[in-house]
């Protein structure tokens, strides 16, 4: 992929780190079909997303303001909270393919697609856990991108 990343200030790299590490976290719980916490992971999905639309790197804020816009207040069912990440996932993955989260965050993050839902999600390894079936599908899908993580600010 010719994509280009863009340098990030230490600021800008902690809220994507933050915001990244939550939609991990929800996305992870979604596999497993569990609901409880998801209304936390999306508030500092929020907070991280609109900490971000105000960064000083352009190419950011219009992705930042996408997923602040996007993330519901609350999650209290297994719908509600899956499609809150469906919708997320896109401007989300832009972001991190735009600016990479640290290897604090993961190792390296993996984009993986369900043609079932035709949705993409984010996940710290290759192993499919899928989000939108949990259980019920849970190995549906296939990794479309490996995503390096960001260079420099190790913390």
């Amino acid at each position: 992929h010719g994509r280009k990343l863009i340098e990030v200030s230490h600021s800008t790299q902690k809220q994507i780190d933050s915001l990244i590490k939550a939609d991990l976290a929800l996305t992870a719980m979604l596999a497993e079909d569990k609901v409880e916490g998801a209304t936390d992971q999306l508030a500092v999905i929020r907070q991280a997303a609109k900490a971000l639309s105000d960064a000083k790197e352009d190419a950011i804020k219009p992705l930042a303001e996408q997923v602040a816009k996007t993330s519901p207040q609350k999650a209290e069912d297994l719908a509600v909270a899956r499609n809150a990440l469906k919708t997320l996932s896109e401007p989300v993955i832009k972001l991190a393919q735009l600016a990479p989260p640290t290897k604090a965050v993961a190792p390296a993050v993996y984009q993986v697609y369900c043609p079932h839902i035709k949705a993409s999600w984010l996940q710290p390894g290759e192993k499919i856990a899928n989000p939108y079936f949990g259980n019920e599908m849970l190995g549906c899908g296939k990794v479309t991108q490996k995503i390096q993580p960001a260079q420099g600010h190790e913390h």
